[in-house]
C-alpha cells in the first residue's frame, strides 16, 4: 500500500512523493514512532520497499510526472548496481541527508560520479546539515521543510545561500496553509510539498 503526496510547481502538479501507507509495516517497538522506524529499517527492507514503489510508479503515475522515493544512504551504497538499473528518468532518488555518516558521504559522491540519476537531499535545515555536502553531492533537488524555520527572514537567507549553488531546485515542504504558500513564493520557491494541496483540489472541486 502506498500514498502519494503532490510536489507543486506553483499550483500546476510536477510529481509525487511515493510514501509508505500509514500502518502498512508495524512499528518496530512498543512506543516507537515513524522517525524509529525508518532510521532502523535494515537496507535488505528498504531496498524492497524502494522497488516496490518503483514497481507501482510505473504502473500507476504518468511517465511526465517525476517520482520521489525515500531511500537510506547505507541502502544505496548496499545495492547501487540493482537500485539503479531498476529506475527510470524520472525517479528522483531521495536521501535523508542527517542519516549519512562521513565515510558513507564519500562513498556517495562516487557513486554519483559513476551512475547519472536524479538526486533529492530531504530535511535540509535539519540536525547535521552542512552546506559542504550539498557541493559535494550536487542533488537536483534539496527539500526544505518550513516548519523547522523560526520567520521568513531565515527562510530568505537559505534560499540566498542555496541559490548560490546554481545546481539544484529548492522544494519547499510541510506547507500547510495559503500564508506560508505565499511565503514561500516570496522567497523565491516555487517547487512545493505539503497539505496546502488539499486547499487546491478543493478549490478546483468547487469551481469545476
Amino acid at each position: 500500500m502506498v500514498k502519494l503526496e503532490g510536489i507543486y510547481r506553483g499550483r500546476t502538479v510536477l510529481g509525487y512523493e511515493v510514501l509508505m501507507e500509514d500502518g502498512a509495516i508495524p512499528l518496530l517497538s512498543n512506543n516507537g514512532t515513524k522517525e524509529r522506524l525508518f532510521d532502523t529499517l535494515s537496507p535488505d527492507l528498504d531496498l524492497t520497499l524502494f522497488l516496490h514503489h518503483v514497481n507501482w510508479a510505473k504502473e500507476n503515475l504518468s511517465p511526465d510526472h517525476l517520482v520521489f522515493i525515500n531511500l537510506k544512504p547505507q541502502t544505496l551504497i548496499e545495492y547501487a548496481d540493482e537500485i539503479i538499473s531498476s529506475i527510470h528518468s524520472r525517479v528522483v532518488i531521495e536521501l535523508r541527508e542527517d542519516w549519512m555518516s562521513d565515510s558513507e558521504l564519500q562513498t556517495l559522491i562516487q557513486i554519483r560520479k559513476d551512475f547519472m540519476f536524479l538526486l533529492s537531499l530531504d530535511d535540509f535545515g535539519r540536525r547535521a546539515s552542512n552546506i559542504e555536502r550539498v557541493k559535494a553531492l550536487l542533488p537536483n533537488f534539496i527539500k526544505v521543510d518550513v516548519s523547522l524555520l523560526p520567520d521568513p527572514p531565515t527562510l530568505f537567507k537559505l534560499v540566498d545561500l542555496l541559490d548560490s549553488l546554481h545546481s539544484c531546485h529548492i522544494i519547499a515542504e510541510k506547507v500547510e496553509t495559503e500564508r506560508e504558500f505565499k511565503m514561500v513564493r516570496a522567497a523565491g520557491v516555487y517547487l512545493w510539498q505539503g497539505w496546502y494541496e488539499r486547499v487546491l483540489e478543493q478549490a478546483c472541486q468547487e469551481t469545476a
